[in-house]
């Protein structure tokens, strides 16, 4: 399946395969972002827990505090996706200090997203230069910024 311009605001807490937007992704995820906390006890990230093979995040923001695993078997943890069997895009974002597990992980790898702190990721430029995303009024540029959260919102709330 496809997931596309979606966003989440609320913690999420999981058994398997836990995301801020999706659990398991085998189709796509894009221009979408996550800000809650991930807890899981098996994979977790910010976007998305596990993507399986032939999976695909892209123009993606994890702009979670925490990504935290809750189990006692093997940690796979990212803060755009936990587990990567995939190709994923390396055009995806992430809070420059969000916490795995209460470490603040480096930059340069799909499955931590290219980091950018919390100022960026709640300025409209950073999504219309860096993810292409488009803001605007309509179905073809659904974006506005939130004046209450300061991220991207749907044009048609507040």
């Amino acid at each position: 399946g496809t997931i596309t311009e979606s966003y989440s605001t609320g913690d999420i807490t999981g058994d398997s395969c836990t995301g801020g937007i999706a659990g398991c992704v085998g189709g796509t995820v894009t221009r979408s972002y996550s800000t809650g906390d991930v807890t899981s006890s098996d994979s977790a990230g910010g976007i998305a827990g596990y993507v399986q093979s032939g999976g695909t995040i892209s123009s993606c923001a994890a702009a979670n505090e925490k990504i935290a695993y809750s189990g006692s078997g093997t940690v796979y943890l990212g803060r755009v996706v936990g587990r990567n069997d995939s190709s994923i895009a390396n055009d995806n974002f992430a809070n420059s200090d969000m916490k795995l597990n209460g470490v603040i992980v480096s930059d340069g790898t799909d499955e931590n997203g290219i980091g950018k702190p919390l100022s960026e990721l709640q300025t409209q430029t950073t999504y219309e230069d860096g993810l292409d995303w488009q803001f605007g009024s309509s179905d073809a540029a659904p974006w506005k910024m939130s004046v209450n959260t300061g991220y991207p919102i749907f044009y048609w709330q507040e």
